[in-house]
């Protein structure tokens, strides 16, 4: 199985997209210190998901996750944690802010072994 040669054209991609060129400078480090650094945390693969999402489910969590599942869960846990209603595509400073900093405790959570994360319910 390859990657693909470009970000599906899904909800995900629509949220994440206009993080996916931006310069990690343009958004503010104002959280806590621990959290993953913005660097880090806005490094992308080819298929449009963060460097640091796992490519696999730990073997006693199931079978290896398909594309689309590794999509549909980042995007179940971005929308948990971000205000309903939030755009579809986030274009102003504060949402792409608010975005970004979703991502970093998300990606912490990972790091700290927060499971919940890659349940794929």
């Amino acid at each position: 199985m390859h990657a693909q040669a470009s970000p599906p054209n899904d909800a995900l991609q629509k949220l994440l997209g206009p993080l996916q060129s931006a310069d990690p400078s343009q958004f503010q480090n104002g959280l806590d210190p621990h959290l993953p650094s913005l660097d880090d945390t806005l490094k992308w693969e080819p298929d449009g998901l963060p460097t640091w999402w796992p490519q696999q489910r730990p073997p006693e969590d199931g079978p290896p996750w398909s594309p689309d599942e590794r999509r549909h869960v980042l995007l179940r846990n971005l929308r948990e944690h971000l205000p309903s209603p939030f755009p579809v595509s986030p274009t102003k400073p504060a949402e792409r802010q608010q975005l970004v900093n979703t991502l970093r405790h998300i990606y912490d959570g990972l790091i700290s072994r927060a499971l919940r994360i890659l349940s794929s319910s």
